[in-house]
């Protein structure tokens, strides 16, 4: 940008407030970390002399960056108001906000006029309990395209210059931090004013109020401060099951617990997500882990191991071989007994797998030595009323 802009100034007022939860210090951002709201792809110029074919985004990550350029937009080797390189890039939600959000991710330009840019950050103040407590916390300011001094920032009465873009950086992207001491913390209000009565051309990212100052270990342009995967680069900051460690570094991407129990299986695939079970032995197959299944139940018929007194039954049962008789009974294909009913009244009568402990009338035969004929035509009255009371005798 060239000596030529006029005196002009501006006023943000940039409201974000965010409640903390006990033991969690206060971050708060006032607009999005998005690169200016630019897809800085391969298309885009920093300005330099013909033929204006150096990326903005000089490391190809997809996001501009500190250390990076604002995009040279009309290709004449500057970036300057009234020369084709203002821009606009806010969402919708940004250019309806009323508390300052409608001023980011846009080239700021002489109009309207005011002296200085204000940041108001109000939080609950935080109390004994809180990490953050008696702690002095930064502001992090990422703007863009400072060359016409002075410019500072004024965080609570206390001035920190900002590095102002040497010789052949047009554009150039910064980021710039301010200690907020604890005493300015304690009233639950941080007010930062940006100074810069000769800038007519500025751009503004983010600003960020953290423990921290912007660091960005992984290069992915998300600061670590609110990076969910610090060490791994993952722009998109993509997390389904929401535990707020990103689906790039989430051991468990679908398990919120994060595999709860530390058995190395995550709680969405583990069939004890609760009870430690590397194994996942699971003896009747019914997807519940043996570690926590309540009813193992090899056979399925219902009955849980330790109550069931004939293990390996089927449904529908074999017996009987020739034709139900009247008044007999034999296992239907629900867990019900079955029957023939007589002609007159006959004793009513009805059985459940429930009843008989897990047996199915042939296996009744075999356990009280009946005859053939149960097998042929189902078990009589007697020899189910005979199984019935034995196996739900004290002790059985």
């Amino acid at each position: 940008m060239t000596n030529n802009k006029n005196l002009v100034g501006w006023t943000l007022a940039l409201l974000l407030a965010s409640h903390a939860a006990p033991a969690l210090a206060v971050t708060q951002t006032i607009g999005d970390i998005d690169g200016f709201g630019f897809k800085a792809d391969s298309s885009l110029m920093r300005a330099t002399v013909a033929p204006h074919t150096t990326p903005a985004d000089s490391d190809g990550d997809g996001i501009i960056e500190p250390g990076e350029f604002l995009p040279d937009l009309d290709l004449d080797g500057r970036v300057q108001v009234n020369c084709g390189d203002e821009f606009d890039n806010r969402s919708a939600a940004e250019m309806q906000a009323i508390d300052g959000a409608q001023m980011t991710d846009r080239a700021l330009t002489p109009a309207p006029a005011a002296h200085e840019a204000m940041f108001v950050f109000t939080f609950p103040t935080p109390v004994v309990g809180d990490i953050d407590y008696g702690v002095d916390h930064f502001i992090n300011f990422v703007f863009g395209d400072y060359d016409i001094i002075p410019g500072s920032i004024e965080v609570d009465g206390t001035v920190v210059q900002l590095t102002h873009q040497g010789g052949g950086q047009d554009g150039l992207v910064q980021k710039a931090s301010a200690v907020v001491p604890w005493s300015a913390m304690a009233d639950g209000q941080v007010i930062v004013k940006v100074i810069a009565p000769n800038e007519p051309y500025l751009a503004f990212d983010y600003v960020l109020l953290d423990t921290d100052q912007i660091a960005d270990n992984d290069g992915d342009g998300i600061p670590d401060n609110v990076d969910n995967c610090r060490l791994t680069a993952n722009q998109d900051q993509a997390d389904r099951d929401h535990d707020n460690v990103g689906d790039a570094c989430d051991a468990c991407p679908d398990d919120a617990a994060n595999d709860l129990d530390e058995d190395g299986l995550c709680g969405n695939v583990d069939n004890c997500p609760g009870v430690s079970n590397a194994d996942q032995a699971d003896v009747d197959g019914d997807g519940v882990g043996d570690a926590c299944d309540g009813c193992s139940d090899p056979d399925h018929d219902g009955i849980c191991s330790g109550v069931d007194q004939c293990e390996g039954t089927v449904f529908p049962e074999a017996a009987p071989t020739e034709s139900l008789g009247v008044n007999r009974w034999a296992l239907g294909a629900n867990g019900v007994f079955v029957t023939t009913a007589p002609q007159g009244k006959g004793p009513k009568r009805s059985y459940t797998i429930q009843q008989t402990r897990g047996c199915s009338c042939e296996q009744i035969i075999t356990a009280l030595g009946l005859g053939a004929g149960h097998q042929k035509f189902g078990c009589s009255i007697s020899a189910m009323d005979q199984w019935v009371a034995t196996t739900t005798a004290p002790g059985n």
